[in-house]
């Protein structure tokens, strides 16, 4: 459901042509098996599991950017950005912090 929903994003965020989205969608069908595989086969360490959820991350990274031209290479770059700015913003408060109050 995950790779559906990053492609509908993609998809308008991006104005992808009809060739670019089944490209895309294959990669993300193949990222997704592969992460699934990942999670079921865990070598049972965090760090070597962590890489090579990164690693995977990459490569589709690296396959989606080859799909794209110039502009929407640009846009994917910045809606990246936006993805890791959003999750470095939504780390957990300590727990004797509350959200609603200014410092």
């Amino acid at each position: 459901m995950r790779a559906a929903h990053r492609l509908t994003t993609l998809t308008k965020q991006l104005s992808l042509n009809e060739d670019q989205v089944e490209k895309i969608r294959s990669i993300l069908a193949d990222a997704t098996v592969s992460l699934d595989s990942l999670r079921n086969h865990s070598s049972g360490q965090k760090r070597q599991d962590g890489q090579a959820r990164r690693g995977l991350a990459q490569d589709t990274d690296a396959k989606i950017s080859a799909v794209l031209n110039n502009d929407q290479r640009a846009k994917y770059e910045l809606l990246k950005d936006e993805q890791r700015q959003k999750r470095k913003g939504n780390k957990r408060l300590p727990a004797d912090t509350d959200p609603g109050t200014n410092p």
